[in-house]
């Protein structure tokens, strides 16, 4: 069982149960050296860690790294309880919340791997409703009445992969 609580490795296990639920279930391997890892890189992942935890922002923390079916790296850091100085073990429980956005963006991604959108392709040709936005130009308190104007541009699909389409 995958256990993650940083960001990081949120895709990498989002992306594992992407892949499992298309029916393209793979067998990982624990235990042995892949010679296709460079272990001084995959040390980098310890250094940042180890940074977030020492400077607070993180008290603990679990990546794992899957290369060509074999976990190449999978390790607690920092504290499961900070009071009791207790040891984040690698089979730490966490709560995830909130992955709609990540398993939606990963989809996404497989979809533009396989040729069938462009990044910077608008939206509207999928949704025609995404035709000739609008922004806001001014807006009154008072009454909460606002008006519109048309927007420079449409909005592509990488702008709602990185959250900067202006969409609430």
């Amino acid at each position: 069982m995958i256990k993650i609580v940083t960001p990081r490795t949120v895709l990498v296990a989002v992306g594992i149960l992407f892949i499992t639920l298309l029916g393209q279930s793979q067998t990982i391997q624990i235990g042995t050296k892949n010679n296709n890892v460079d272990y001084e890189r995959l040390a980098r992942i310890d250094g940042l860690v180890n940074e977030y935890i020492s400077k607070n922002w993180l008290t603990g923390a679990v990546s794992i790294v899957i290369k060509d079916n074999q976990v190449v790296q999978y390790k607690g850091y920092g504290y499961s309880d900070v009071a009791t100085k207790k040891p984040m073990k690698n089979d730490a429980i966490f709560r995830i919340m909130s992955q709609t956005k990540a398993i939606t963006s990963v989809g996404a991604m497989i979809l533009y791997e396989q040729g069938k959108f462009l990044l910077d392709q608008p939206i509207s040709d999928f949704i025609p409703e995404f035709k000739k936005p609008v922004v806001l130009d001014k807006f009154n308190d008072a009454d909460t009445t606002y008006t519109t104007i048309p927007a420079k541009s449409e909005i592509t699909f990488r702008q709602l992969l990185t959250h900067t389409s202006g969409l609430d």
